[in-house]
């Protein structure tokens, strides 16, 4: 499933000035209009459903999408599910049945208004209902409104969603919960529209010269290279290290004492103070035998921000305990 990520960085003379109504608000354009907050951000902890602003914010969301019915949408908050929620993928149709939403399926009709690639639909929807349209933000993986048709659509016998990559944001002197609509008394000056694919983007809202407004500078939206540690994770960037230690024990120390375990830890902050996997040579229920040939496996993922990213690997040691040969010490 491919993942979006925006960074976006705020210069700090703005967060120390703004007023504590001001917000971050991210829309993503659903049938050629911007009407909902998708993500927010705030400048304090409240009652809003966003983040704390900080200089760098960074919003990820992946490509999967929820339809529900609304019964309103009245004054900006969305009304209450009033049915099921189903999932839909591009080129998909779901049918409004017995108040509630069918399984999506691929659609039948090559007929489509909208562009397929970027297009779902539904059909038969009933009266005094509207299409509300979710998608899944990341890291909290919760699925968060980006669109409710503002019309009837019960006058269609099939209603199309075409949702583009493109995304707006805005800087509000009021306060906008996410999954509200958006009024914007004044958009000309506190939006900008970005086009957003699988490739991660860096905008700053600010000055020119970053904190260092001129004598009659407005805030505004800038384009900024985007930090290599922040570059969007691929199959070929992230590298999973597999690692396999095997430690060989002789048979007359397994005779020695029934309540002997083997134990592996892992260093952390300078400490062992977790024990991630462990042998008995008589285990209770749940634990593992310890035998004369035992194995410890474990992986690591790190991302690889060099120019050839590397393949996964693995590495393995053995040790043996035992009269013949001493335990090596673990560093």
């Amino acid at each position: 499933m491919s993942q979006s990520k925006l960074i976006v960085s705020i210069d700090s003379i703005i967060l120390s000035h703004a007023a504590p109504t001001d917000c971050l608000v991210l829309s993503r354009e659903v049938n050629k209009s911007f009407s909902t907050a998708f993500a927010v951000g705030q400048l304090t902890a409240g009652s809003l459903k966003g983040p704390q602003l900080l200089s760098q914010n960074i919003f990820t969301w992946t490509n999967e999408f929820q339809i529900t019915a609304w019964k309103s949408y009245e004054d900006g908050p969305f009304a209450a599910a009033v049915c099921n929620s189903v999932q839909i993928e591009f080129q998909q149709t779901t049918r409004f049945i017995d108040c509630a939403f069918e399984p999506a399926k691929p659609s039948e009709t090559q007929d489509w208004t909208n562009p397929p690639q970027k297009t779902f639909a539904i059909e038969n929807l009933e009266p005094y209902f509207r299409v509300g349209v979710s998608q899944r933000a990341r890291p909290e993986g919760l699925f968060f409104p980006i669109y409710t048709s503002p019309d009837a659509d019960s006058l269609q016998v099939r209603t199309e969603i075409y949702i583009s990559d493109k995304f707006a944001l805005f800087w509000l002197k009021s306060p906008v919960e996410a999954g509200n609509a958006i009024l914007l008394p004044d958009k000309s000056k506190v939006h900008t529209v970005i086009v957003l694919g699988n490739r991660p983007q860096h905008v700053r809202y600010g000055y020119i010269t970053p904190d260092k407004p001129g004598a009659d500078e407005v805030p505004g939206w800038f384009q900024e290279p985007v930090p290599r540690i922040l570059l969007s994770i691929s199959p070929a960037t992230l590298v999973k290290t597999t690692f396999q230690l095997e430690i060989d024990i002789d048979d007359s120390i397994l005779k020695m004492g029934a309540t002997d375990k083997l134990l592996c830890a892992r260093k952390v902050d300078g400490m062992f103070s977790s024990v991630f996997d462990g042998y008995s040579i008589a285990p209770n229920k749940g634990e593992k035998q310890l035998l004369s040939k035992n194995s410890f496996q474990w992986s690591a993922e790190r991302i690889d921000t060099s120019d050839h990213a590397l393949q996964p690997q693995s590495e393995s040691s053995t040790f043996l305990c035992g009269t013949t040969r001493p335990l090596r010490k673990l560093s």
